[in-house]
């Protein structure tokens, strides 16, 4: 199998008459899991990692999740930082292992209200624990799912306007 491409257009430019295509395989796989593994870059611009419990916006194809407002990486996550990250389902086996590497941009600014809803509807828990929500605009996605064979992965990229 080759790699299975789609696009979709800036999330601030969302225009009802342009399609969404990232596979459903991929979109599923985001919804069912829950915890992702994170990496940003400190001031000395070595890697910091983290791990957050996330929900997903099927819509505009963003990350959300919560973080303690003294957290180091919270100070870390500035307006538009780059980042990286992984999420890895459960599984029993190599032969059903599934997981995505994805990377994207921290969305700057207040968030609309769309997003807490998203979050909190997943995490209702969460309203009682006090910190800050974030949302990473995705641009690449990788999805490996061995449970077609070994090494199968679908891409997904984000397309500029410019390249529109």
């Amino acid at each position: 199998m080759g790699i299975i491409t789609s696009f979709y257009v800036n999330f601030y430019d969302i225009d009802s008459d342009k399609l969404w295509m990232m596979k459903e395989e991929l979109v599923h796989f985001f919804t069912e899991n829950e915890v992702a593994t994170i990496c940003c870059l400190t001031e000395q611009q070595y890697p910091h990692c983290f791990n957050c419990y996330y929900a997903f916006d099927t819509e505009t194809k963003i990350l959300i999740f919560k973080s303690s407002k003294n957290s180091y990486h919270n100070q870390l996550l500035g307006e538009h930082a780059a980042i990286a990250g992984t999420i890895l389902s459960p599984a029993s086996s190599l032969m059903k292992a599934k997981g995505m590497q994805f990377s994207g941009k921290v969305i700057s600014g207040e968030l609309p209200k769309e997003v807490a809803k998203i979050y909190y509807k997943k995490y209702a828990l969460a309203y009682a624990k006090p910190g800050e929500l974030w949302a990473i605009q995705l641009d690449w996605a990788k999805f490996t799912n061995n449970t077609l064979g070994i090494g199968v992965k679908q891409e997904w990229f984000l397309l500029d306007e410019e390249t529109i």
